[in-house]
């Protein structure tokens, strides 16, 4: 079980919060990126992002929005608008001078819609990340594209970009399928991800994705860690418990320091 880059997931809005364990984390090693999912229409935080950046030389990687802020590649009408969430995305990402810009297919329509809106950015940034079939509770939407190996496959071809397997979306997708979940994760592995998602996993048999923190649950960590090259990203995307501090993230950090 080799070494790994351990990213920290935030959001744009995660303005002044989190400033001090920001720094401090990035100081003691316990992550090595920072993640950053861009809410659109809040441009005015990314002065707050490039600060953080200057005072560590953090390297950052963009998530894109996705469904919940309006943008959605599945959707042929919301191809004007999609554009225009990307383009408010691109001062974040080369502000920061990021390698990577991960994406989401979208909800409710067609892969190959996705695939040729994501390739009419002409973004070599681009990485494409797995969904589960259900969206979270409470979404209007009724299905995600983007949840199959066939789905991802055919982004990567049609796009040129890279893949992030998120290891909770694809165990959520493969119970819907009806598959077993290592044996899925392992056959997403054939399109050799450019780096990965994790969390534990509350239930292995359950289709809605969820974020508990590492220990709470009952993945099987030492086969996930097999499943991971040397030297990759891995964001961890556990919930975060505080608006104060990261505390959470911390413990989280510990706990697979120990298990490493």
């Amino acid at each position: 079980m080799g070494k790994i880059k351990k990213g920290l997931k935030l959001y744009n809005l995660n303005v002044d919060c989190y400033t001090d364990d920001i720094l401090g984390f990035y100081d003691m090693g316990l992550y090595d990126y920072i993640e950053l999912y861009v809410v659109p229409e809040n441009t005015h935080t990314l002065r707050y992002w490039e600060q953080i950046k200057k005072d560590k030389n953090i390297p950052f990687v963009i998530h894109h929005a996705h469904s919940s802020h309006g943008f959605n590649l599945a959707l042929k009408e919301l191809e004007k608008q999609n554009l225009s969430i990307y383009k408010d995305t691109l001062g974040y990402a080369d502000k920061l001078d990021v390698d990577t810009i991960i994406f989401h297919s979208g909800m409710n329509g067609d892969i190959k819609e996705s695939a040729r809106q994501l390739k009419a950015f002409g973004e070599s940034r681009a990485v494409v990340e797995n969904k589960p079939y259900k969206p979270v509770s409470g979404e209007a939407w009724e299905y995600c594209v983007g949840c199959s190996v066939d789905d991802m496959k055919l982004m990567l071809d049609e796009c040129g970009c890279g893949f992030c397997l998120d290891f909770g979306h694809a165990i959520c997708a493969a119970n819907s399928f009806g598959l077993e979940p290592y044996s899925f994760i392992e056959n997403l592995l054939s399109l050799k991800p450019k780096m990965y998602h994790l969390t534990d996993v509350y239930d292995m048999s359950s289709e809605i994705d969820a974020h508990p923190h590492l220990g709470d649950g009952v993945l099987d960590m030492k086969r996930i860690f097999s499943y991971i090259k040397d030297d990759a990203k891995v964001t961890f995307e556990t919930i975060k418990d505080s608006k104060t501090n990261l505390n959470d993230f911390k413990k989280d950090m510990l706990w697979i320091k120990d298990f490493i």
